[in-house]
């Protein structure tokens, strides 16, 4: 996939989906490799 469509893809998870990225390992030959993971939301308890 072209850069630019990776991010806007990486960026419609992250707003939307409550995902954040994780790792990202990039090899010597230019390719990427991309994790995310769901974010955790701490909930605070009302007295």
């Amino acid at each position: 996939m072209p850069r630019n469509a990776v991010r806007k893809l990486l960026t419609d998870h992250a707003e939307y989906g409550g995902w954040e990225l994780s790792r990202l390992r990039r090899y010597r030959d230019g390719t990427r490799d991309v994790w995310l993971r769901r974010k955790v939301l701490r909930v605070v308890p009302t007295l």
